[in-house]
């Protein structure tokens, strides 16, 4: 079927084309008025106590302070294995608009994890700037109580525990709708597209129905 045989086709068919753009202008409508996510994103840092053989800590840590950041990070995410990941990747980009993660970013990338900074990155999303914060509050001081538990139990000393800070204290809470004008582009092509195939479809519907005739005579 040419382009000109589908014009013809559309104006016997009106009804069809009719009910396919209503259906699109409903879907467009829909996707524009889909709410946008908010998100945060900061950093807790892991700082090994103070010494005169280690004055700064944070320029050379320490395995064992990593190792501390990630057994913190099993806890806190409940021993749920995650995919390895370099963690460049934000949580709303991921499709997750109403939810956390706490990651050791891996800088060996997907097939070799290379854990060498002692930094858990905190990511929240949610539909409210209001619900964000509260969560990222609340993922920050459970953090901190983990790790200052988990070191209280092994019998660390109160001068040579890890502690942690947060940078930044107060971050922004950014607005995502994502990319709204292609996801409105892509939605009307496809919704002209299967229109066109309904055109067509519906136009050969008397033509394919004769041939079964004649096929059972």
């Amino acid at each position: 079927m040419t382009v000109w045989d589908l014009l013809v086709a559309s104006a016997r068919r009106w009804y069809v084309v009719l009910a396919g753009l209503a259906l699109t202008a409903g879907v467009l409508l829909l996707v524009h008025q889909t709410p946008g996510v908010y998100a945060t994103q900061t950093n807790v840092l892991f700082l090994a106590p103070v010494t005169p053989n280690s004055p700064n800590t944070i320029s050379s840590p320490t395995s064992g302070v990593i190792s501390t950041a990630g057994l913190v990070e099993r806890i806190v995410n409940k021993g749920v294995e995650k995919s390895p990941t370099s963690g460049s990747v934000a949580l709303a980009g991921q499709g997750v608009d109403d939810g956390y993660s706490v990651e050791l970013p891996n800088a060996g990338g997907q097939w070799a994890s290379n854990f060498n900074r002692p930094v858990l990155q905190v990511q929240v999303t949610g539909p409210s700037a209001e619900r964000v914060r509260s969560e990222l509050r609340r993922l920050v001081e459970q953090i901190r109580a983990v790790a200052r538990e988990i070191q209280v139990e092994a019998g660390v000393g109160q001068g040579m525990l890890i502690t942690t800070q947060v940078s930044p204290e107060d971050p922004g809470i950014g607005y995502h709708q994502g990319h709204r004008p292609m996801a409105l582009a892509v939605t009307a092509l496809l919704g002209l597209v299967l229109t066109g195939l309904a055109v067509w479809a519906v136009d050969r519907l008397p033509g394919w129905r004769a041939v079964r005739r004649a096929r059972r005579v």
